[in-house]
């Protein structure tokens, strides 16, 4: 894939550093964003002890093993577990490339979002189904979604219990109030990922694994950005950033949206409609099952081996697309592993914006997004401050008015 000008990384890597350069390697991986602060205390602040037994603090600088695979050695996870040291799981979010520790508390989350855009930093949203996921786009303005995570093993599905009771029954997916199977796990986390995108959110895919605390190894699910003939980390954290990238757990998925790189936006004019022509090719060890185009979240353009050119474990494609609204538009694909379970990549999203006809959420999205933030109000009212239950309270002004204007 670098010969074809794509660069691979984990964004969720809980390896030591002095492990990496073994593990990069041996797995091809050429970013890795190891989280050195890990905070699980919603009192606590990464910095943590600064006394004279506290561990060395890991360097702002970038550690290059060759030419093409580094390791940025400072990032943190806020993953709170406990409030006052009581069990009351919040969920995680990453700060990814910053330079100086965080001093900072997980609430306000406004301010740590605050420090991440003074520092020069992303924020990436990990896990869709964490209890607070949904409150924190509109606060914090996160830049990156895990469409693959630390859930999605290589070896069997083990999370299937996690969090049943948030599985939207607007999707018709398998699965009950105490289990669902992984491709229901995978389908949720697209769904979400699209309705967020139809309330307006500016988030691109990204993929990590918690190799290291899961047993998965480097970049099992990883995510490529393209950069063309030469590496260069800065421009890599770029385009991770724009979405000029795909994910992906097994196949490879070159796209492009009018001859532009995934993420390119696209402006046309209130009285006439956009054309986009998406070509691409999708590339497996595996047979590929199918290609899909998505339209807004729902799938517009169907390709398998019968239906597009295909040569081997290759499927290339074209759909062409009229648009008379603001809208935007992925592709994904799959294949089916040797023990029958998914192996999948989605390309990150590309936009057309037309004056006077936004972008609008689904009714189902948009209810299904005000009751999140809601139950979580109530599940926190007595053991969070005041101060962070106005924040969950204005999450839910924003996702009430996208319900008021839903189609």
């Amino acid at each position: 894939m670098q010969e074809r000008g794509w660069y691979s990384g984990d964004t969720h890597v809980h390896r030591e550093i002095a492990d990496l350069p073994n593990l990069q390697l041996a797995e091809d991986l050429n970013v890795a964003l190891p989280l050195t602060y890990w905070v699980r205390e919603f009192r606590s602040k990464p910095l943590g002890d600064s006394g004279p037994n506290a561990a060395p603090q890991p360097s702002a600088t970038l550690i290059e093993l060759d030419s093409n695979h580094v390791i940025w050695p400072i990032n943190t996870e806020y993953e709170i577990f406990t409030v006052d040291k009581k069990q009351h799981t919040l969920g995680a979010v990453f700060v990814l490339n910053h330079h100086e520790p965080f001093d900072l508390l997980a609430h306000p989350v406004r301010e740590v979002a605050k420090e991440t855009r003074r520092q020069g930093a992303i924020l990436d949203l990990d896990k869709h189904n964490w209890p607070w996921s949904m409150m924190l786009l509109p606060l914090m303005d996160v830049d990156l979604y895990e469409l693959t995570n630390n859930h999605v093993w290589r070896t069997e599905f083990h999370y299937g219990d996690w969090y049943p009771d948030y599985l939207p029954s607007y999707l018709g997916l398998k699965g009950t109030d105490e289990r669902y199977p992984e491709d229901s796990w995978i389908r949720w986390g697209f769904a979400n990922y699209y309705a967020l995108l139809n309330c307006g959110f500016d988030i691109m895919p990204s993929g990590g694994t918690a190799s290291g605390v899961h047993p998965i190894p480097l970049g099992f699910g990883r995510v490529y950005v393209y950069l063309g003939e030469r590496f260069d980390f800065d421009r890599w954290m770029i385009g991770l950033e724009k979405g000029q990238s795909f994910v992906t757990t097994g196949p490879m998925l070159e796209v492009r949206f009018n001859d532009h790189l995934p993420g390119t936006r696209f402006t046309g004019r209130s009285e006439e409609p956009v054309s986009v022509s998406v070509t691409g090719t999708a590339t497996s060890d595996r047979p590929i099952d199918l290609v899909e185009v998505v339209l807004n979240g729902e799938v517009v353009e169907t390709f398998s081996s019968g239906t597009a050119s295909q040569k081997g474990n290759v499927v290339s494609f074209t759909a062409n697309l009229e648009l008379e609204e603001s809208s935007w538009m992925a592709v994904r694909c799959f294949t089916t592993a040797e023990n029958g379970r998914y192996r999948f990549a989605h390309t990150g999203p590309s936009h057309v914006t037309i004056p006077g006809k936004p972008l609008r959420p689904r009714r189902d999205e948009a209810s299904y997004l005000v009751k999140r933030v809601a139950d979580e109000i109530s599940r926190h009212e007595g053991t969070l401050p005041e101060s962070a239950l106005k924040e969950y309270r204005e999450a839910l002004e924003f996702y009430e008015a996208k319900l008021r204007s839903a189609r």
